[in-house]
């Protein structure tokens, strides 16, 4: 009687496979996760700059009125319909905490940050100076 041999990988062919996988999968994540700071980042920015100029459109309808620009808060120019929360951009992506803006309204000048520390890579810290006095 003649016996059929089965073709099936063995046990060291298999783990030569993981071990190669696992190879992939250690190079990739690092990667990954640069690619994820960098868009975290990326974001920040581009809130902190709608936030401006969302503020910056507030003092200007509002006339720079201390009672209305001071304390001015991300909540207030979304209820106000200056920005739209659709993109939860009460919050930093990088900090996780939320956006504080500051009115100086002698300098005209408007102030947003992310609640980053001097320490961080990036402090999200950036002042935008009015053209129209």
């Amino acid at each position: 009687m003649k016996t059929k041999k089965l073709k099936a990988f063995t046990l060291l062919e298999m783990i030569i496979v993981l071990i190669i996988i696992s190879i992939l999968i250690a190079v990739a994540i690092p990667s990954l996760n640069k690619y994820t700071k960098s868009a975290q980042e990326r974001a920040d920015k581009m809130n902190i700059r709608a936030i401006e100029e969302a503020a910056y459109l507030y003092c200007v309808d509002n006339n720079w009125a201390d009672a209305k620009t001071k304390g001015l808060t991300v909540d207030t120019l979304i209820n106000e319909g200056y920005l739209d929360n659709k993109n939860d951009i009460k919050t930093s992506p990088i900090t996780g905490s939320e956006y504080s803006i500051t009115v100086d309204r002698q300098n005209r000048k408007i102030t947003v940050n992310n609640g980053a520390t001097s320490s961080g890579t990036t402090t999200g810290k950036r002042e935008f100076d009015l053209l129209f006095s």
